[in-house]
C-alpha cells in the first residue's frame, strides 16, 4: 500500500483550551497525506469557532456539530465518514509527534499490518513531561495481540497502559464495527475487542515515542473515579456478547477485586481466612454481573 490516507478521528467537548495544539500537532506532519475529523460533542465553550477557523485554513480539517451524546458517539460519528485506509483515534486534549505518520507510513509500506502501535508519555496541561508517569506506558513488549492479551492487560500489576493514541489501525479490519454507546469507560477496549475477537491479528510495534497524553483537572477525575466505577459494565456486555469467555472474565474481575481490597495487606499476612475471603469476592462478583 503506497500513501495511504490516515483519518484522524478528534472528539471534542469542553476541551477548546488544548484543541488548537491538538489540530496543530497534525498540520506538522511531515507526511501530508491525511484528513482529520473534529465532532464536536455538544460543547458549550468556543470549540465551534475554532473548529470552524480550521477548516478554513486547511481542507484537510473536516468539522462535524452534535448534540452531547457521549465520547463513543462522538466517534463513531466521525468514523462514519472517514475515508482513511488507516484510522487514528486523537482526543481533543492530546498530540502527536511530527514524524508520527511518516513513521508509520514507512512500517505500512513494508508491512501493511492490520494494527501499529508506538509508546506515548504523559504531559502536564503545559504539554511538559510527568517523569511520575513514566512508568505507565507500553514499554513492555506486545508478543500475541488478541483477546487474552486485552484481558490481561486489566491486571494493574503489568503497569501498562493503552490509551487510542497509541495505535493506528487498517479501516478494512474495523469494517462496520463502531463503539458501544452504552459505556461510560473501557469503551475503547471493547471496541480493540470486537474489531479482533476470533482473528489473527498482524501488528507492527514501534517504542518510539509518538504520542503525548495530556494529564489535567478533568480527565484525570474522570480517568480514576468513572473507570472504576464502570469497571463491572464493561463485564456484563462483554459476557452478553461473548458468553464463551465468562469463567475467564469472573477471574479477572476477583483479581481486580482483590488488587483494589484494602485487607490485601491482611490477606498477605495470613491474618484472614483466604479461602472464605475469595468465596465471598466470588459470589459479589457473579451477582454483578447476572445483574444486567
Amino acid at each position: 500500500m503506497t500513501h495511504p490516507l490516515i483519518s484522524i478521528i478528534v472528539p471534542c467537548y469542553n476541551q477548546a483550551g488544548f484543541l488548537d495544539s491538538c489540530i496543530e500537532s497534525l498540520i506538522k506532519q511531515t507526511y501530508s497525506h491525511w484528513e482529520c475529523i473534529i465532532i464536536n460533542d455538544g460543547s458549550t465553550d468556543n470549540t465551534n469557532e475554532l473548529s470552524q477557523r480550521w477548516t478554513e485554513k486547511d481542507i484537510r480539517v473536516k468539522y462535524i456539530k452534535q448534540k452531547n451524546k457521549g465520547l463513543s458517539s462522538a466517534r463513531n460519528s466521525g468514523m462514519k465518514i472517514a475515508k482513511g485506509d488507516y484510522i487514528q483515534l486523537l482526543d481533543s486534549d492530546d498530540f502527536i509527534h511530527p514524524n508520527k505518520f511518516k513513521t508509520i507510513v514507512e512500517i505500512i509500506e513494508k508491512q501493511s499490518p492490520d494494527i501499529i502501535f508506538s509508546d506515548f508519555m504523559y504531559v502536564d496541561s503545559e504539554g511538559k513531561t510527568k517523569n511520575e508517569y513514566e512508568k505507565y506506558n507500553i514499554k513492555k513488549d506486545i508478543n500475541t495481540f488478541d483477546t487474552k492479551f486485552l484481558l490481561d492487560e486489566f491486571n494493574d500489576e503489568t503497569n501498562m497502559v493503552l490509551p487510542p493514541m497509541s495505535y493506528i489501525i487498517k479501516s478494512s479490519l474495523i469494517g462496520a464495527t463502531l463503539f458501544n454507546e452504552t459505556l461510560k469507560a473501557y469503551e475503547d477496549r471493547m471496541f480493540l475487542i470486537d474489531i479482533t475477537y476470533g482473528k489473527k491479528i498482524s501488528f507492527h510495534q514501534t517504542h518510539e515515542v509518538y504520542n503525548y497524553y495530556r494529564i489535567h483537572g478533568n480527565n484525570m477525575t474522570m480517568a480514576f473515579q468513572t473507570m472504576r466505577n464502570t469497571i463491572f459494565d464493561f463485564y456484563r456486555v462483554l459476557i452478553s456478547k461473548y458468553p464463551e469467555l465468562s469463567d475467564e472474565i469472573v477471574n479477572k474481575l476477583l483479581a481486580k477485586e482483590l488488587q483494589h481490597r484494602d485487607n490485601i495487606y491482611l490477606i498477605s499476612r495470613g491474618k484472614m481466612d483466604y479461602s472464605y475471603y475469595i468465596k465471598l469476592l466470588l459470589k459479589k462478583v457473579k451477582n454483578s454481573l447476572v445483574k444486567r
